[in-house]
């Protein structure tokens, strides 16, 4: 049988189908796969460079359904629309490719008929880039289909083909650069050290030093928040 996104979202079991489709006419959202897209001189930073179209996308997708896990959640979904508005995606937006059914059959019909020609990488790059990995679709579904599990492989796949937003390869190159995300030189992590050895004294009373660059027993991983 045959599932459109539209029998989806009417035959859930919220009973809020018909509300959701007249949201979505009005809240659609997405980008365009060349808006916020890593350019290729930033590729080269992370030893990247983008290259391969829409067959290479499916090729390398099909070789990943390979993958147990993938292939269940692919092939279990009943299509009952329960992790639809457990999605804040989907709430915040009204975008019913931005919940996880709707994200997953973006993908789901290519795994199940590799015929498929029509590969639209724009969609799939803007739906899987905004999948925050929360996995409360997972909590919800009566089959415990992750998926975060079928977004960080199609992410793999997409990053093969240098196809990344611009935010995840500046911080990537950062990495690269000096080491850590936050691009923070040696005088920087020194200044996040003397704060915290002040704030050590001042909690207490005690002057305490924190070695840098020497031999220790503790790694001080400094937080990004």
């Amino acid at each position: 049988m045959k599932y459109s996104i539209r029998d989806i979202i009417l035959e859930s079991p919220s009973g809020k189908g018909e509300e959701w489709l007249k949201r979505q006419k009005s809240l659609e959202w997405s980008y365009e796969i060349n808006e916020r897209l890593a350019k290729d001189e930033q590729l080269e930073k992370i030893f990247l460079k983008r290259e391969g179209k829409e067959k290479d996308f499916l090729d390398a997708f099909l070789k990943l359904g390979n993958t147990k896990a993938l292939r269940n959640f692919m092939e279990t979904c009943m299509h009952c629309g329960i992790c639809i508005d457990k999605c804040h995606m989907f709430i915040s937006t009204g975008d019913i490719n931005n919940s996880p059914v709707g994200r997953a059959e973006l993908v789901r019909r290519i795994y199940k008929d590799p015929r498929v020609k029509n590969v639209d990488l724009s969609k799939i790059y803007s739906y899987y880039y905004q999948c925050t990995e929360c996995r409360r679709c997972a909590v919800f579904c009566p089959n415990g289909i992750d998926q975060s599990e079928i977004t960080r492989n199609v992410r793999n796949v997409l990053t093969s083909m240098g196809i990344i937003p611009e935010y995840v390869v500046t911080t990537l190159a950062q990495v690269y650069r000096v080491g850590n995300n936050l691009g923070l030189n040696e005088k920087a992590i020194a200044s996040v050290v003397n704060f915290l050895e002040d704030d050590l004294k001042e909690e207490t009373g005690k002057e305490l030093r924190i070695p840098l660059n020497s031999k220790a027993d503790f790694l001080l991983i400094p937080s990004s928040t």
